[in-house]
């Protein structure tokens, strides 16, 4: 990590060249995971956004990790934690959270409560210290001890926790991202950026993954004027692509490890 001052948190903490392309591998990662994500509420065709929540839920460290293995070979390692890869470089463990605060920047994001057994663990383990005594409501100490040991072996003594938070929906998409060192508050949630940087979304999306967007786009008006068939819904009622009505948005369904 660069002492250097006057750099972003990322140049920093990888160097130049690691941190430009780990910048464009994070904002395509999360693009291609909410491409797919989307695509999988539409098929489902329900009027829940449970589909989406749960698809993208995995895809978040699918798409990370595949991406660090190719446009980073011999600079990463992999660990798997509750069945997901997390990919790891120059002892920086990148871990993607979706904020529960669509409405929120990222920076100001919070995880789904209550919180996960599994994040408890990661935070106290390889997270920056609490700015403030008391935040952290743990199981009894002979527990997070036994968890923070096992983590530590495998993730390394030195590994530092790098925090993707991310604001994402069904409807809009990917809209805003925050990456750096955060610590996490395991009453309320809430994630507190000790050091870090907003990923600009606006002019650095991959090729491929406009291309997905693209060709999702063009999916739905060809079923939706496709020649000399009537569509079974009337234009702009199919109720896939409309928000619930007889319940709110659920900003992040909780998953079997959500629920600690």
């Amino acid at each position: 990590m660069s002492t250097e001052t006057g750099l972003p948190w990322a140049e920093r903490a990888f160097g130049k060249d690691d941190a430009d392309t780990l910048r464009s591998v994070v904002k395509d990662a999360l693009i291609a995971a909410c491409v797919q994500s989307q695509d999988a509420q539409d098929a489902s065709r329900s009027r829940r956004l449970d589909p989406f929540g749960h698809s993208l839920w995995p895809l978040q460290f699918q798409e990370l990790a595949d991406r660090i293995v190719e446009k980073m070979p011999g600079k990463h390692r992999l660990e798997r934690l509750e069945g997901h890869s997390l990919a790891i470089i120059d002892g920086y463990v990148l871990y993607p959270v979706r904020s529960a605060q669509p409405k929120e920047k990222a920076k100001n994001g919070m995880v789904h409560k209550p919180v996960s057994k599994t994040r408890r663990r990661i935070f106290a383990a390889i997270g920056p210290e609490p700015q403030q005594e008391g935040l952290w409501a743990l199981p009894s100490a002979d527990e997070v001890a036994k968890d923070m040991r096992t983590l530590l072996k495998r993730l390394g003594p030195n590994s530092r926790l790098v925090v993707i938070s991310y604001v994402c929906e069904y409807r809009p998409g990917l809209t805003d991202v925050f990456w750096g060192e955060a610590e996490l508050d395991f009453q309320d949630g809430s994630l507190d950026f000790h050091d870090g940087e907003v990923l600009s979304l606006a002019s650095t999306t991959s090729a491929d993954a406009r291309q997905q967007a693209v060709r999702r786009e063009a999916d739905r008006h060809s079923k939706a004027f496709s020649s000399g068939d009537v569509p079974e819904i009337p234009l702009g009622t199919n109720p896939s692509h409309q928000r619930p009505i007889t319940e709110a948005e659920p900003s992040q369904p909780q998953t079997d490890d959500e629920k600690g």
